[in-house]
């Protein structure tokens, strides 16, 4: 006679499947809609910047200009050429303040617009875009109240 393998637990066996379990359509599309979550975050903060950034004509803060052309002067000649002819005609001649290099070359690829002022909404656009979400994903990531969504 052959001897019975003994089994190592008293838990009763469950059989094989083959396949992943089976879900519902609900469960599928609820773990679809978590996963892409932050898609939906960036439209709504491109919608609210969109709305901010485009909507006026002019530009509330004039040192957009200095920047856009500081990074267009960049992207011209070269990156580190920091010599900006317009210094002496501004109060950053005597008063320097916000000089900032890393600045400056961020938005070089926003000097490639016919017009600068288009530049300066898209970049701002942009910057807004990218800090409402990164805002968003860290008040996430923290599990803070502030995460309204």
């Amino acid at each position: 006679m052959a001897k019975k393998k003994r089994r190592l637990s008293n838990k009763p066996r469950r059989p094989i499947r083959s396949g992943l379990r089976s879900e519902s359509s609900s469960e599928a599309k609820t773990k679809i809609a978590k996963k892409y979550h932050w898609i939906s975050i960036i439209i709504l903060s491109a919608i609210v910047a969109s709305i901010f950034h485009f909507s006026f004509l002019n530009i509330p803060d004039l040192d957009s200009f200095y920047y856009i052309r500081l990074a267009w002067l960049y992207r011209t000649r070269e990156l580190f050429d920091v010599d900006f002819p317009w210094i002496q005609n501004s109060v950053i001649k005597n008063l320097s303040s916000s000089l900032w290099y890393g600045f400056g070359l961020s938005l070089i690829p926003f000097t490639y617009f016919d017009d600068m002022v288009t530049g300066i909404k898209v970049a701002g656009a942009f910057l807004t875009i990218t800090a409402l979400s990164l805002y968003y994903w860290v008040m996430k990531r923290g599990e803070l109240k502030m995460a309204l969504l």
